[in-house]
């Protein structure tokens, strides 16, 4: 493993000591870190042979890594996205190195520097997948907005397999909707604890100055003459 606890050496007056192809699905992110990655001596070359995939929005790293068809010696990805079975997915590609975590930037700088002298390894917080490899094939497919029988179809086996299978993932992750798997696993946990949150009480419909009373089914105020 490399010692990524020595700070990454910011190279004087500009000069450029890497390069990458720096790919994000926000153009405006991507300027952002081109700029960024700058002080550190890497600049952003569309011929490189080290493909940096920045996941931005979630789910543009995976969907880059399943349709790429340009062979680099190197690939470099870094998500944010919380989701340790997004983090297995994205491993499987095999990329040279995987970043994922908040506050990659110098991180990122780390790893191409790194991976110039051969290093390969994978960063990524101490959270694991509760899944087996086939109850995480079902959660992405669902996250997708697949329905069983085209689940079942793909995966080649029976609606009932992935029905009970889709039963596991839901009792593992404690979620109970297709609607809630899919913010889970594109890392929208924001949204998902709206969902998950529950409804506020709603406030007493009488004043604080009137006293109640409780007859029966009816509910009726006392105060006032």
């Amino acid at each position: 493993m490399p010692d990524r606890s020595a700070p990454l050496s910011i190279p004087p007056g500009g000069e450029h000591r890497y390069t990458v192809a720096l790919r994000c699905g926000m153009p405006a992110l991507e300027r952002l870190l081109v700029q960024q990655l700058a002080p550190f001596g890497i600049q952003h070359d569309p011929a490189s042979a080290t493909l940096l995939l920045v996941d931005a929005p979630f789910g543009f790293a995976l969907l880059t890594l399943e349709t790429l068809e340009h062979s680099y010696r190197y690939v470099i990805v870094a998500t944010e996205n919380p989701c340790p079975e997004y983090w297995e997915d994205l491993d499987a590609f095999q990329p040279t190195i995987l970043l994922a975590g908040c506050n990659l930037e110098q991180p990122i700088a780390e790893a191409i520097a790194r991976v110039a002298t051969g290093d390969r390894y994978r960063m990524t917080p101490q959270q694991t997948t509760p899944l087996t490899a086939s109850e995480r094939a079902v959660l992405r497919l669902v996250a997708r907005g697949w329905t069983n029988k085209q689940i079942a179809r793909c995966l080649g086996v029976t609606e009932k397999r992935v029905a009970n299978t889709l039963t596991g993932v839901y009792e593992k992750l404690r979620l109970h909707s297709r609607v809630a798997l899919a913010l889970y696993y594109w890392g929208r946990q924001d949204v998902l604890d709206d969902i998950l949150r529950p409804a506020p009480s709603q406030a007493c419909p009488w004043s604080a100055g009137e006293s109640s009373r409780c007859d029966g089914n009816k509910l009726s105020c006392a105060g006032g003459d």
